[in-house]
Parts: structure tokens; C-alpha cells; sequence
């Protein structure tokens, strides 16, 4: 007969948060493919349901700051979260050619900001536009209207533009203006939704901003962005890395259960 012992060691299920992580973002991508453009890309659609109202992100809000137990599990999963993130480091190149770590100190905020139009610098004006299939930096003279530099990118690269050869041979100046102004197109803007100051919102020992539709925005981004870490291969999979998605699995599952 077997040791109750050796039965009793194997009552624990291990469950993998991976494969349930993903389980729950086909049900959250079942949603958003319903409820807006159907053949927009992910990330677009993510762009919308961070910056629009919609039930998946009232759900979230209402979630994180919510009275009861509900309110108050839900905040604890996001601030082990954010503990998870900063232990295990797991990375993206989502949003940049380079792999960053996912934080909830780097929420990707779509920047309104697409276009330069006629930035003076010396004789010359800076013309720079930045859509999502491309963008294209030109500058040309005041009076002739001679075109200079002409550049186009597929995607938003400050180094690229930088060492292209036409672009190195004009003057420092040129270059320094032209530079600030690509920088002010950039797809993104970064912000962070801790913060150090009261007042705020703890989430299991973790100071988050009391502004609760930032909070909720960023809950989404760092969501999407583990989704793209996993789908593309790009964690290692160990069990620091599974104790963030399980916290992903919680948080997300929790606000899909508010769409029905």
C-alpha cells in the first residue's frame, strides 16, 4: 500500500499560467475583434481600448478601485505584478527595435503628435511626418524650395536616421534641430503610474497614482505586452516568469468576467 505521505505531496496542481494566459487573452481577443475594426492590427486596437471608453477598461478601473474583497484582490494581483515584473525582467521589443523590460515605470502612451510642418533652422525648414505604416523626414530651402534630405523609414528609428550617410553630411546644426524635432514625433510617450508621493493607491505594498484611468490604461499595456513576449518566444520560461503571468492570468480574467 502506498505512504499517504508521497499521496499527499502530489495534491498540489501545478497549473501552467502560460497556456492559461493565453487561454484568457483569446476570449479578450474575441471581444475586442467584435467590438471594433476586425482587420486592424493588435496593436492598433490596443491603442484604442487604452485611449477610448470602452467596457473592458471601465471594468479595470472599476476593478482596481473598487471597496470589498473584489477591489481589494484585484489590487494586490496587480501590485504582485509589478513585484513579479521586477523580479523576473521580462522583456519586449514591441514598441522598439530593442528588448526592454515590461514595467508599469514604462506605460506606452500614443503621442498626438505626428507632424512637423516648416520648423525653421538656418535657410532650411523641417518637414517630418510619422503615420503608422511609415515615417518621412524632409528638409528643404526657405526660398528655392530645393529638397535636401529626404528620408523614409517603415518604423519610427532615431538611430537609423542618425547614420544615414546624406544625413551626417549636413550641417551639425541641421542635424541637432532636426533631431530634437523627430524626437517630438515619437509614436509613444513614456510615463510611469507609480509614484513615490502621496497621495496614492496601494496595491500590495506598491504606490500607484491615484488617477485610476492611467492606472487602468497601463494595467492593459503591461497585459498586451506580456501577450507579445509569449506569443513571440521572447521569455524564458522559469518560474519567476511564470509567477508574472500568473498575475496577468488573475488580472485579466478578472476583468473579462465583468463583460458578461
Amino acid at each position: 500500500m502506498g505512504n499517504y505521505k508521497d499521496w499527499i505531496n502530489t495534491i498540489d496542481i501545478n497549473t501552467d499560467y502560460f497556456s492559461a494566459f493565453i487561454k484568457a487573452w483569446i476570449a479578450f481577443n474575441s471581444w475586442y475583434r467584435s467590438a471594433y475594426d476586425a482587420y486592424s492590427s493588435d496593436s492598433a486596437l490596443m491603442d484604442k481600448i487604452k485611449s477610448e471608453h470602452n467596457i473592458f477598461k471601465t471594468s479595470i478601473t472599476n476593478l482596481f478601485s473598487a471597496d470589498g474583497q473584489q477591489g481589494m484582490d484585484f489590487r494586490e494581483n496587480v501590485g504582485k505584478l509589478h513585484i513579479a515584473l521586477e523580479s523576473s525582467a521580462v522583456l519586449s521589443q514591441e514598441r522598439t527595435k530593442e528588448r526592454v523590460p515590461i514595467s508599469f515605470n514604462s506605460i506606452a502612451v500614443v503621442n498626438p503628435n505626428n507632424k512637423v510642418s516648416g520648423v525653421k533652422i538656418w535657410y532650411n525648414q523641417i518637414y517630418i511626418e510619422c503615420t503608422r505604416t511609415n515615417i518621412n523626414t524632409k528638409i528643404k530651402r526657405t526660398k528655392s524650395g530645393e529638397i535636401i534630405f529626404d528620408f523614409t523609414q517603415e518604423r519610427y528609428d532615431i538611430d537609423e536616421l542618425s547614420i544615414n550617410p546624406q544625413f551626417t553630411s549636413l550641417h551639425s546644426d541641421c542635424q541637432r534641430r532636426c533631431i530634437e524635432q523627430y524626437r517630438s514625433v515619437s509614436p509613444y510617450l513614456i510615463e510611469s503610474v507609480l509614484t513615490n508621493t502621496d497621495p496614492f493607491i496601494d496595491c500590495s505594498g506598491i504606490k500607484f497614482i491615484e488617477d485610476t484611468t492611467k492606472v487602468s490604461r497601463g494595467i492593459i499595456d503591461v497585459l498586451y505586452l506580456l501577450r507579445c513576449s509569449l506569443m513571440y518566444g521572447d521569455i524564458e520560461p522559469n518560474a519567476l516568469a511564470m509567477d508574472v503571468y500568473k498575475y496577468a492570468y488573475y488580472i485579466l480574467t478578472a476583468g473579462l468576467k465583468k463583460l458578461v
